[in-house]
């Protein structure tokens, strides 16, 4: 009778437990279907001005950008910041730096390293 009563306050206890459990669980599935919503409407909102740039730069540029997209972990441009590359991270040398400066502000030019293309801008060490 003793143990009887010992193992029906444990089964009590477990349901306590697992009830908690279950809550906690609901808990966090709802808190991930916010977040996930939440990321959902913002690639909407980032990804909604896409077309209109891609239109503007021109169709063999966006498939270069794409085909650098696809084979760099989804990063095809990188910016150029004091005289690194932002995609390998790698410093440039004197030679790229050179060819950088040389080259027309509508040219596009790439890392050697990862072969990103490379933003240029007021930071780049140019």
């Amino acid at each position: 009778m003793e143990r009887a009563e010992s193992l029906g306050a444990r089964v009590t206890e477990l349901e306590s437990r697992r009830a908690e459990l279950v809550q906690r669980l609901e808990t966090l599935e709802a808190e991930r279907d916010a977040a996930l919503a939440e990321l959902e409407a913002e690639a909407v909102k980032v990804g909604s001005g896409r077309a209109d740039i891609v239109a503007g730069v021109g169709e063999d540029l966006a498939a270069l950008y794409e085909k650098i997209r696809a084979s760099s972990s989804g990063m095809a441009a990188a910016e150029i910041r004091q005289r690194r590359c932002g995609g390998c991270r790698l410093e440039l040398n004197n030679v790229d730096l050179d060819r950088i400066r040389r080259a027309a502000q509508d040219e596009v030019v790439r890392c050697e390293e990862c072969r990103r293309i490379m933003i240029r801008t007021g930071e780049s060490g140019l």
